[in-house]
This record gives structure tokens, C-alpha cells and sequence, in this order.
């Protein structure tokens, strides 16, 4: 890694545990149709040697059993500035917070490799606070009555993010698929957009819920193209009513 990269990863570190900030993790490993796992996690400390201690991510959701050892991929976040680094999972000890409260925690060790995180090709547009229409989620190979509905939290033409609220056995057979047959209301101009999506990573919200984040498997030539730019006209006016509605 370049002299910067280290710098700039050291900056980093300091702004979110001067802030109690929170990172993502993902462990590394997963192959190309393996779904990647992200969790959000509390970064607590920076040590001397630049040994990062974060606050163990809650599985009961997702489950993923974090082992000594293991790879695991750290996203740092600031101003939207991106940085991915790739730390070992040292130990799992418990950390004092202070005087009532004692937090398990992973020891990382400092990152091997960091490099500037590129963000999506794609804009995509916040939709979690927009009152819309469910987005309707049925796996490959189930009967129209086991689709799933969730809410969309962000849309732009290379895919979707999805939040779903259901009980544990729903959870668990959402985790289970990788393709989707995903329905989306299009509310700009009274259409319906049905098209494939892959799962490419997953993240717990809390006890209740999943972030899926989907993305779109659009056809070839110029179906694909006008599929595309259908999602990203729908993006931009999301944005504009919610611009709008700022102003208003």
C-alpha cells in the first residue's frame, strides 16, 4: 500500500473513534456466487500499534460465526470518502465501556492492505424517509405465493436496496436465495417494473429485520438500455419530489 493509502487509513480511524463511529465488516472468502455479508459494528479503538478493536457484530440474524484467524474486509466511511481495508481477526475478549457496561469485541490487527473503496457506478437516490409502494421480492424457483415484500431504502439503475421486516423463519429463507424475481411500482408514471435481480450482499438491520442489496440483471442490447434508463428516471424523480417536498 502507498505511504498516502496509510495515512489517509490512519486519519480515518481517528475521525470515526473521536466520534464513536461505526464501521462495516464483511468476511472475506465468498466466492463469486456466494452472497457477501456486511455488518455494521461500533468502532471503539485505534491501539499504538494500530490494533483495531470493534464491537462484535450481532449474527442472530445472520448467521456467521467469526473464528480467529478469519480475513475479514473493514469499510471505513468519511464524507463520503471511502477507504477498504483488510485486517485478521486476532482474538474475541470483552471490553469494559465503563462502570455498568462490558461490550464483546473483535481485536483486528492493522490492515495489510487498504485502498480508496470506488463508490457504484450508478447514482443511486435515498428513498428510505419516501412513502412508496412495496417492492415484491420472489425467489427463482418459488410459487408467486412465497414472494416476500420489503421496503425500498435506495434505487438506481444498477439495482436496488431493500429493507424487510418479517419473522426469523422468513429471515432465514431470504438468506438462503441469491436470484430474485423482483417487482418494483413505478409511481412517476403509474407502471410496474419486473425484472431479475441478484443478491449481492446482506446486512442485519437489528433482530427483526434485512438490508438486501440487490442488484438488476438487465437484458442485452437495447432492452437492457431502455430498462436502465427507465430505473434512472425513476431515481431522479424520487429525487426531485424529495427536493421539492424540502423546499416546500
Amino acid at each position: 500500500m502507498s505511504s498516502r493509502d496509510q495515512r489517509d487509513w490512519k486519519k480515518f480511524l481517528a475521525h470515526l473513534v473521536k466520534r464513536d463511529g461505526v464501521v462495516e465488516i464483511a468476511p472475506r472468502g465468498a466466492t463469486e456466487n456466494e452472497t457477501r455479508k456486511v455488518y455494521k459494528s461500533r468502532l471503539f479503538k485505534v491501539e499504538a500499534d494500530g490494533t483495531i478493536i470493534v464491537e462484535r457484530p450481532d449474527s442472530s440474524v445472520i448467521d456467521h460465526a467469526f473464528s480467529i484467524g478469519d480475513t475479514v474486509e473493514l469499510l471505513l466511511v468519511v464524507n463520503n470518502q471511502r477507504m477498504l481495508g483488510d485486517c485478521k481477526l486476532l482474538g474475541i475478549e470483552i471490553q469494559q465501556i465503563n462502570r455498568s457496561t462490558r461490550v464483546t469485541c473483535l481485536r483486528l490487527s492493522p490492515a495489510a492492505r487498504v485502498r480508496i473503496n470506488q463508490r457504484r457506478a450508478f447514482f443511486r437516490v435515498n428513498t428510505a424517509a419516501a412513502d412508496l409502494g412495496p417492492v415484491v421480492l420472489r425467489a427463482e424457483k418459488d410459487a408467486p405465493e412465497q414472494a416476500v415484500s420489503g421496503r425500498m431504502v435506495n434505487l438506481g439503475g444498477g439495482g436496488v436496496g431493500v429493507a424487510i421486516r418479517a419473522g426469523r423463519d422468513v429471515l432465514r429463507q431470504v438468506q438462503q436465495q441469491t436470484r430474485y424475481h423482483c417487482r418494483i411500482e413505478v409511481e412517476s408514471d403509474d407502471s410496474v417494473l419486473e425484472l431479475m435481480a441478484n443478491l449481492v450482499h446482506i446486512s442485519p438491520l437489528d433482530t427483526t429485520g434485512l438490508y438486501l442489496g440487490l442488484e438488476f440483471e438487465l437484458p442485452e442490447g437495447a432492452a437492457g438500455k431502455q430498462v436502465e434508463n427507465q430505473v434512472m428516471q425513476y431515481a431522479a424523480w424520487l429525487q426531485r419530489r424529495q427536493l421539492q417536498r424540502r423546499r416546500a
